[in-house]
């Protein structure tokens, strides 16, 4: 990679580490501050300017401190933190141990800033409602990994699985939850890193990332906006590294739906399904629509990004599940986030908390001016869409 490349790359794994952080998705935060670090201090190393090595070693040592912290570990020292190696107590997820082969290490280096290989803490629980595709997942998915004697001759296990519906609705909730669910080897690969501009390397990525996989199978590789990497091959302005990224995913993806012997499954995830290659659609054996949430499930999202929050008796959760119409899990995440501050903007205002110095319960009120301040991010036009792409190429 250029200079800049890597500057943008590091900005945008420490941008998903903030945010992944701030939702409380802590070892998940912790291996994308752990990445961003380590090209941080890579490029220290090479920065000629003299302000810039000591701006990216100080953001390097704020997300190492970070790890540490996520991690419990003790804080390390300056050497420590300015050497050009991350220290071995935080990488136990990357290190190269001396049982692997030459193979499997000369792999993990093709692909180590593909993909995060860190387990998830999303409970199957923790998805609300979605009973159909959680169903089709299990019969697709987890069972033929847990029970491959099961899966034999004509019960022969889907490899190719997509995911498709509006954003916001838990599609990668989902495939966190899967991960969480099986003892596999759970590849999340960051497709928008697979591109490189230099002839002949995004390819050989790709060719890479499976082999990875099939030396760690039993194995899943979750691509999230497989529109962004594999895209109709007639698109307007296709470059030449696209095709050739498309026509090596597909190369890929006939080899594990071939072999019976390989125990690979291929889970993506897109919003817009229209937007995929023929070719490859018709390799995803397995097609789910994720709708946005039903009333049922919208009032579970509520419960569950409202644990820990005193309410008021006048809340109604029934209520605030009807009104919340075409609203997706995102949208329902963002309403209950910005009702919650209500109590503490009232405390900036100069009103007095009670006297335990504890903050207000939330009312009913709170909840219908956050509704008003946050709309759905879908519309009915959108929705249809979806669905009429669902009723002509689903097959759950």
């Amino acid at each position: 990679m250029s200079f800049l490349e890597l500057q943008k790359r590091a900005k945008k794994l420490a941008t998903k580490a903030v945010e992944l952080d701030r939702m409380g998705h802590k070892e998940e935060a912790y291996v994308y501050y752990y990445r961003a670090a380590e090209l941080l201090l890579k490029l220290a190393e090479i920065a000629k300017v003299k302000r810039l090595k000591k701006e990216f070693v100080d953001m390097a040592n704020k997300y190492i401190k970070r790890c540490y912290e996520i991690k419990g570990l003790e804080e390390p020292s300056e050497k420590e933190i300015q050497a050009p190696e991350i220290p071995s107590e935080i990488s136990k997820t990357t290190k190269v141990t001396k049982e692997k082969t030459k193979e499997e290490i000369e792999l993990e280096q093709a692909i180590s800033d593909l993909v995060i290989t860190e387990k998830p803490n999303v409970m199957w629980e923790d998805v609300a409602d979605l009973e159909d595709a959680k169903q089709a997942i299990m019969e697709a998915l987890i069972l033929p990994l847990q029970h491959p004697e099961w899966f034999t001759g004509a019960r022969k296990p889907w490899k190719g699985i997509l995911l498709f519906g509006p954003p916001g609705c838990g599609k990668t909730h989902i495939a966190r939850a899967v991960a969480t669910e099986i003892k596999a080897t759970f590849l999340n690969v960051d497709a928008a890193s697979i591109f490189i501009k230099w002839v002949g390397e995004s390819e050989k990525r790709v060719k890479a990332l499976f082999n990875f996989a099939r030396l760690k199978q039993p194995s899943i590789v979750f691509i999230d906006e497989i529109d962004a990497m594999v895209s109709a091959r007639d698109s307007s302005g296709e470059s030449g590294v696209e095709h050739r990224i498309k026509t090596q995913f597909l190369t890929e993806m006939d080899g594990i739906l071939k072999s019976e012997n390989e125990h690979v499954v291929v889970l993506a995830a897109t919003n817009l399904p229209w937007a995929l290659d023929l070719a490859l659609r018709r390799r995803f054996e397995k097609r789910i629509y994720i709708p946005p949430p039903d009333e049922t499930a919208r009032k579970r999202i509520f419960e569950i990004h409202l644990k820990g929050i005193e309410l008021d008796d006048s809340v109604d959760l029934d209520v605030l599940a009807q009104l919340t119409e075409l609203y997706t899990a995102a949208d329902i995440a963002l309403v209950c986030r910005e009702a919650a501050m209500m109590p503490i903007r009232e405390v900036q205002e100069g009103n007095v908390i009670e006297e335990s110095g504890k903050l207000r319960p939330l009312k009913q009120e709170d909840f219908e001016i956050a509704l008003r301040k946050v709309k759905p991010s879908i519309t009915e036009k959108e929705l249809i869409k979806y669905e009429a792409w669902a009723r002509e190429f689903e097959n759950r």
